[in-house]
């Protein structure tokens, strides 16, 4: 065939989906089957949203083998005036009866556009490759790129679940979809080691995050935290749920108190330097809903301005104990 075109109406349970194809050329043997600039498309129906796109520059099917130098694919769905699209291409080496598949020159991106809730559009996007072997449910891949204009890469496994070390150069939470409601954690299963430069949540900043993370079943749960934060360090644990209510518990090593309460949109009572233990909880980023604990002892520490070690010198010389 050349020049192949098609279109049709297709109705399910009262619905109807609209599909259309066309191609260069399509060609078909008992040996094989090929085809050039080939293009397929599914349309939700009217009271749905979302296009479903595949295509191809060149593929051949033959001996159960599917060799193609591009293949990609893509979808878009609306939700008033946002517009969310995930796009995908790669060269594609397939066998069909062992279910094995080498993907090189892979790359994928997703964009958000018209979120009210985002200070601007936001993207992520990555390339490498992926070795897929669906008998041992398994994948292999390599891949590096931006998430909301921060570089990331990934080595390791990605099915059944996405196994490995995960690299983030910085990330700025408010940039991110959703942060008060990450119901598309319920989508994403990942175990491996997480490394991030530095994460900035409104005034607050913290630089050279490297955790254990484990996320299942719309849980993100972080062990053996250590972070950079106030000129000191923070260390613990952390759970993030897709409410986006987080707790953390952990140590304080050496955090410069004033710049801490300033960091957070607080006035800086106290100064000194902190160590000890903490236990705070919240709801994404409202600060209103910070609620927390503490245990901390002040080196070189001063209340609005008043030494702490000169009142505690006051007070320790009246009683025969003072904290």
């Amino acid at each position: 065939f050349d020049a192949f075109k098609f279109s049709a109406d297709l109705t399910q349970e009262n619905k109807t989906w609209g599909v259309s194809a066309a191609a260069d050329k399509l060609r078909f043997t008992p040996e094989e089957t090929s085809g050039v600039n080939v293009s397929a498309a599914l349309s939700r129906p009217e009271d749905e949203t979302g296009d479903i796109h595949v295509g191809a520059v060149e593929f051949k099917l033959a001996a159960a083998r599917l060799v193609s130098p591009e293949m990609r694919a893509s979808y878009t769905e609306a939700a008033g005036e946002k517009f969310t699209a995930y796009e995908v291409s790669s060269s594609v080496d397939a066998e069909l009866l062992t279910k094995k598949a080498q993907l090189e020159n892979l790359t994928a991106r997703i964009t958000v556009t018209g979120d009210a809730a985002l200070p601007a559009d936001f993207s992520a996007q990555g390339s490498g490759f992926m070795n897929v072997d669906i008998p041992a449910d398994t994948a292999q891949a390599g891949l590096s790129g931006t998430f909301a204009g921060a570089p990331f890469s990934f080595n390791g496994i990605t099915h059944p679940r996405f196994k490995g070390e995960l690299m983030l150069g910085n990330i700025e939470l408010k940039a991110v979809p959703r942060f008060q409601s990450l119901a598309w954690l319920k989508l994403a299963d990942f175990d491996g080691e997480l490394r991030i430069g530095q994460i900035a949540a409104g005034g607050f900043t913290a630089s050279q995050l490297h955790s254990r993370l484990n996320l299942a079943e719309g849980v993100v749960h972080l062990s053996r935290v250590i972070v950079n934060a106030a000129d000191g360090r923070l260390l613990g644990e952390a759970k993030l749920t897709s409410e986006a209510d987080w707790v953390m518990a952990g140590k304080l090593d050496g955090l410069n108190l004033e710049k801490l309460f300033t960091s957070v949109g607080g006035k800086p009572v106290l100064t000194g330097i902190v160590n000890g233990t903490f236990d705070v909880k919240g709801v994404g980023l409202d600060t209103e809903t910070y609620e927390g604990t503490s245990q901390v002892r002040l080196l070189r520490g001063s209340y609005n301005g008043i030494s702490a070690r000169s009142v505690r010198d006051v007070v320790a010389g009246r009683v025969k104990e003072a904290a």
